[in-house]
């Protein structure tokens, strides 16, 4: 096959064999090679007998790590996969302008007001018969099954299925199964199942199955099963079976089960209650730390 590249304020592509010209990134979880690793899990608790008098919990540190995460885009994602067809991505590249509308219509993408261009368009009222793409949104969106924004949120955005934000999100976001960002995030989320976070995050978030966030926290997360953060929070974590804090953290964790914290200037209450360094109280029939200041 031959292809023909020509770049001047824009990208032109073409194959004469008609292959598609873009690559499908498949992200895998990236493992550390170290043969003297704990687990293949970063930043996970292990139990790890020392000898048959005495139990320690151990960590693996995640800057042990020696490759770094490529930054994800809506477009890469499953649901991006799914409703944005290669029309227009190749349309997106060709053109580098970015639109503003005061409304858009869709039925499926690409069939809506804003055609092809939706990816380029930020509107201020979004409606979404079934599914749609679009730049960004600045101020409401509902979408029947899905809204994919390969940009900003500022606003409300609700979805019978789920939202999918490739930029920052600052407001409200509601949907009947899940929500996922991979900017930062600062407002109130609420998911019927579940809510994925991979920038920094600010506010409340609801779930009826669990909350993830992958970066520095601060506020609320409430789970009818599971809230797990990778990065340093501060705040409250409630639910059903347990909480995960991964970093150093100034939080309350209150669960049916189980409370995790690797550091934590706070408290747990909970069934099981395990903490690296803990400054605060422990409340439980199994309270573990390896060095703790307060009431265990």
């Amino acid at each position: 096959s031959l292809k023909i590249i020509y770049e001047n304020r824009g990208l032109i592509v073409l194959n004469f064999n008609l292959q598609n010209t873009f690559i499908q990134a498949d992200y895998q979880t990236i493992v550390p090679d170290d043969s003297n690793s704990i687990m293949n899990l970063s930043d996970s608790p292990v139990m790890v007998k020392k000898d048959s008098a005495l139990t320690r919990m151990v960590w693996q540190d995640s800057t042990s790590w020696k490759s770094k995460l490529k930054k994800i885009k809506v477009e890469e994602t499953k649901m991006g996969k799914w409703f944005i067809n290669n029309y227009q991505r190749i349309t997106e590249k060709n053109i580098r302008d970015s639109f503003y509308r005061k409304w858009q219509v869709t039925i499926f993408p690409p069939i809506g007001s804003n055609g092809v261009l939706s990816g380029l368009v930020t509107n201020m009222i979004s409606l979404n018969l079934l599914a749609g793409y679009n730049n960004g949104v600045n101020g409401i969106e509902f979408g029947g099954l899905a809204n994919i924004l390969k940009q900003d949120l500022r606003g409300v955005q609700c979805a019978g299925l789920g939202n999918v934000v490739g930029g920052k999100v600052t407001g409200v976001q509601f949907a009947g199964w899940f929500n996922t960002d991979f900017g930062a995030f600062r407002g109130f989320q609420a998911a019927g199942l579940f809510n994925h976070n991979f920038g920094t995050f600010s506010g409340v978030q609801a779930a009826g199955l669990y909350n993830y966030n992958n970066s520095i926290s601060q506020g609320v997360q409430i789970a009818g099963l599971l809230n797990c953060n990778r990065g340093f929070i501060k705040g409250l974590q409630l639910s059903g079976l347990g909480n995960l804090a991964n970093k150093s953290s100034n939080l309350i964790q209150v669960s049916g089960l189980f409370n995790l914290a690797r550091k934590i200037k706070g408290g747990q209450i909970g069934v099981i209650n395990m903490a690296g360094k803990i400054k605060g109280f422990q409340i439980g029939i199994i309270n573990i730390a390896d060095s703790s200041k307060g009431v265990t």
